[in-house]
């Protein structure tokens, strides 16, 4: 047994998920059936280059914490997003919706914060407006208690899917029960609807993130900084201009 299947066992063997370990046994994924759903979920471990200050035995990297990423097959088939409203740089991602053709809702009174993005407005604004939904989004946002995009996303597979990143410890009982729980009802919330009338096509893109997620991260993390280095560049470069 691993450090991580120590810590996380007790919550998953008593709502009988296995796990399958990897990574010598420091990732970890469970499946099965959660309050009579399906679900997966699984956790990687994260580090950092080497900090000369603060040197591990693990080949000089220092352990950042573990991601989570639950996924749980719904009866819905579209494309819809509901996260909190990126910051600075994340604004990256708010084009890459603008790319993939979906569009961005208005703001909600009752979901001050919060970013959604679609591609099917008219069903996707009956689910906004469900008295429902917005203490179910507001209840994962703070099961997750995790700084940055937090939230959701559905996807052509009818994928329901949420993610975290914190230190494994903070994975608790009550952490996951929370989480998975609410997961559970929104999707039940989002499948009492009328099914979205446009029938949406998985993209390569969306192929190759499913089929090889770990490459699929390492590119979109090289686009993001990419762009981060254009615009550092680009910021030199008017100060040099304004300078002379």
């Amino acid at each position: 047994m691993s450090e991580i299947s120590d810590h996380l066992a007790p919550f998953f063997t008593k709502h009988d998920l296995k796990g399958v370990l990897s990574n010598r046994g420091r990732n970890v994924c469970y499946e099965g059936e959660f309050e009579g759903h399906k679900i997966k979920v699984s956790f990687g471990w994260l580090s950092k280059s080497r900090d000369p200050g603060n040197r591990t035995g693990d080949g000089g990297r220092i352990y950042t914490g573990h991601s989570m990423r639950v996924i749980l097959p719904t009866e819905v088939h579209t494309r819809f997003f509901a996260h909190r409203e990126p910051k600075g740089a994340s604004k990256v991602f708010a084009k890459m919706n603008k790319l993939a053709k979906l569009e961005k809702m208005e703001a909600k009174a009752s979901l001050p914060g919060m970013d959604f993005w679609t591609m099917e407005p008219a069903w996707a604004d009956k689910i906004l407006t469900d008295d429902r939904f917005p203490p179910l989004l507001k209840k994962l946002i703070d099961a997750l208690d995790n700084e940055g995009n937090a939230g959701f996303k559905l996807g052509p597979e009818g994928e329901l899917e949420t993610s975290s990143v914190n230190h494994i410890k903070k994975y608790s009982e009550n952490y996951l029960g929370e989480v998975l729980s609410t997961l559970c009802k929104i999707a039940e919330l989002l499948e009492s609807h009328p099914r979205p009338r446009i029938v949406p096509k998985i993209s390569k893109r969306e192929k190759f993130a499913k089929e090889k997620p770990g490459c699929y991260a390492l590119i979109a993390l090289g686009i993001f900084f990419s762009v981060i280095g254009l615009l550092v560049g680009f910021l030199v470069l008017l100060a040099v201009i304004i300078g002379k």
